[in-house]
């Protein structure tokens, strides 16, 4: 986890609204989110594949695929609104201050450009490092990443390179030009558990000395509570529960939550008992249900849940959660 973090603000996300076009019309795939990320922070975003978390991150840079688009909202990032710039202001923000690592180090490379060639790139466009210049600082790169050889491994192609090895190239890509905010989608998703573990490590240990902060989205819970700072679950489109990882992951509040963490494989869980799985699937953003999107598959759930959507409020200390149960449960506490 971080180890000082101040209340500054880096990133202020403020009603983001994502919409589908459809051949019946535009569909909501993300449906309000808020979200705050403090200069040295670590939040974590967890949730089901298609919960949004992908979708919102990608749209801060203006990267969405062309079906998709932001239909309202705002993302206050060092004081200018990303959604409100123009492509060419994006584009100089993409890399230079902000970073990403996507999911999938097999495909996230152009296959016909060696990798100093794709490592050069935004050292000269962000950096105007000249051709000499940009090629020696790609090797340091690479060895800042942990390539041994580092030059020498410039004119390789990424088929040439482990998937491991190719994610450490992405890594020195995002970094490469000292970015404030590091977004990490899912880095760690197609690598084996040896490799992840590499991938972690190399990641803080860059953080810390650069001081980023850092987005880290995935599935993973039990790898957020080791390190982040904050988390917030998302569920269809929404935040359903965010607070601190000690909060998120000792005291859960939100049923999904709660289930999240009830189908964690654990340590020495005993013979003969088996692992909770949460029945069905998150809704198609299409047919959302009315009330709360998380009710069908609730064990929890009342008949107020059905008619209409609970409020993200907030809760204990940093906490805030979108349940009504939850939330009659903790005025309960204050009585």
């Amino acid at each position: 986890m971080t180890d000082a973090i101040s209340k500054t603000p880096l990133l202020a996300v403020r009603d983001l609204r994502v919409a589908r076009q459809t051949e019946t019309g535009e569909v909501e795939i993300v449906t309000g989110i808020d979200l705050t990320l403090n200069e040295g922070e670590v939040l974590g975003i967890v949730g089901e594949s298609g919960c949004g978390k992908s979708v919102s991150m990608l749209s801060l840079l203006g990267i969405l695929p062309p079906a998709l688009r932001v239909s309202s909202g705002s993302a206050v990032f060092e004081g200018e609104d990303l959604f409100a710039q123009e492509e060419s202001r994006l584009a100089k923000l993409r890399g230079s201050r902000i970073g990403f690592v996507f999911q999938d180090p097999m495909t996230s490379l152009n296959p016909v450009m060696t990798i100093g060639a794709q490592l050069s790139e935004p050292l000269r466009y962000h950096a105007g490092l000249g051709r000499k210049e940009a090629w020696a600082e790609a090797g340091r790169l690479l060895l800042l990443v942990g390539i041994p050889g580092g030059e020498s491994r410039l004119s390789s192609y990424p088929h040439q390179l482990s998937g491991g090895m190719r994610q450490r190239v992405m890594i020195a890509m995002s970094i490469a030009c000292r970015p404030s905010l590091l977004i990490a989608d899912e880095p760690t998703t197609a690598l084996d558990v040896t490799t992840q573990a590499q991938i972690v490590d190399l990641i803080f240990d860059i953080r810390r000395q650069f001081g980023l902060s850092v987005i880290w989205v995935s599935h993973d819970l039990a790898l957020l509570s080791q390190i982040a700072d904050r988390i917030a679950v998302f569920y269809s489109g929404r935040i359903v529960e965010e607070g601190t990882a000690e909060q998120i992951c000792s005291a859960p509040v939100h049923p999904y939550t709660q289930a999240l963490i009830s189908s964690m494989p654990v340590a020495n869980r005993g013979e003969g008992r088996r692992l909770k799985t949460i029945d069905g699937l998150p809704p198609d953003p299409a047919r959302r249900p009315v009330g709360c999107a998380f009710a069908p598959r609730c064990e929890r759930r009342e008949a107020r849940c059905l008619v209409a959507p609970p409020a993200l409020l907030p809760m204990d200390g940093e906490r805030r959660a979108a349940c009504f149960v939850a939330h009659d449960e903790a005025r309960e506490l204050v009585r």
